[in-house]
């Protein structure tokens, strides 16, 4: 599949940093879909939020979501997702961290509803080597993605849906790097021809206590 044309999304970003404020909340649900809304109410078994510039107050049940990320940068995760947790693998030898590294992950690709963990893999080394066009316009250095990708499944993480399974401090310890480079695009030919795409970077605070 080509991506020049589909990824020049790519080029229209938002990049923030773990300790800035976003301009919404965001709910990650199981199924993979992800909603900016402002939380209104977490209560015992459900969600109650509304949509950006609306009033109207919906509700969704706890076991339908897997975290919510607030604008405030904190994350809240919810029991039920515990269980789906993987392990790292035991024999992994965590790199020397560079908090001012960056690394490109694997992006999630959905095509017509289905999850295509092969094209995520060539989403992310078509956005690492675009980044690497005119290396000196970045801010930071990048590590290779290659080396990101072996570290990845060193650790048992083969496809891009397994970085659910760990929360975003994990994830940089396991590659090495403080700066994370996620991205989503979903492709659905179905009913009209249509692709949204999306990418973020997370600066990951490496400093906090280890548990």
């Amino acid at each position: 599949m080509k991506y020049s044309k589909l990824l020049t999304l790519f080029f229209i970003v938002m990049f923030y940093s773990a300790n800035a404020q976003n301009s919404s909340d965001e709910i990650f649900m199981t199924n993979g879909e992800t909603i900016a809304v402002k939380v209104l109410r977490v209560e015992p078994n459900t969600i109650t939020y509304s949509y950006i510039g609306e009033d109207l107050e919906n509700v969704v049940k706890k076991e339908a979501v897997h975290k919510i990320t607030f604008k405030s940068g904190r994350e809240q995760l919810f029991s039920q997702s515990t269980t789906r947790r993987q392990s790292i693998s035991p024999d992994f030898e965590f790199p020397t961290m560079k908090s001012n590294e960056g690394a490109v992950l694997p992006f999630e690709f959905v095509f017509d509803g289905t999850e295509a963990p092969e094209e995520g893999f060539e989403a992310q080394e078509y956005y690492y080597h675009n980044l690497m066009r005119k290396p000196e316009r970045n801010t930071i250095t990048y590590q290779d993605v290659d080396v990101t990708l072996k570290r990845l499944r060193e650790a048992g993480i083969t496809k891009a849906n397994d970085l659910r399974n760990y929360e975003m401090t994990e994830i940089a310890k396991i590659v090495g790097a403080g700066v994370l480079v996620t991205g989503k695009i979903t492709v659905d030919y179905r009913s009209t021809t249509s692709s949204s795409s999306g990418s973020s970077t997370t600066k990951v605070d490496t400093k906090k206590k280890k548990k």
